[in-house]
């Protein structure tokens, strides 16, 4: 399932799919995988959306289509879910990354 999730983390995904792909009752599969991965689907499916988007900003993709092809149905969810798991907004991500690429390329 996590194998799944990771494959598929870009695409519309339901805990309904979820539970007819694999063949569990959507229940169950909540407990399961809560108490094997400390989080549920959905917030798993979250944070690896996440973490995409965070390298999609560092090669300077644009906030939109960071959005779009991490999974995120539009600008504004985007934003918020980014707020809420990295304390910051994209754009203030990427000026934070570029602080450090500047800085780094001072020293060296």
């Amino acid at each position: 399932m996590i194998s799944f999730l990771n494959q598929n983390f870009h695409k519309k995904i339901t805990l309904n799919e979820i539970s007819t792909i694999f063949q569990i009752d959507k229940f169950k599969l909540l407990r399961i995988f809560k108490s094997l991965v400390g989080l549920s689907p959905q917030e798993y499916l979250t944070s690896l959306r996440i973490e995409n988007s965070k390298k999609m900003i560092l090669e300077n993709e644009s906030i939109v289509n960071t959005a779009l092809d991490s999974g995120f149905y539009d600008q504004s969810h985007f934003t918020n879910s980014f707020k809420k798991f990295v304390g910051v907004s994209p754009n203030e991500y990427r000026k934070s990354c570029n602080i450090f690429q500047d800085s780094s390329s001072l020293i060296g």
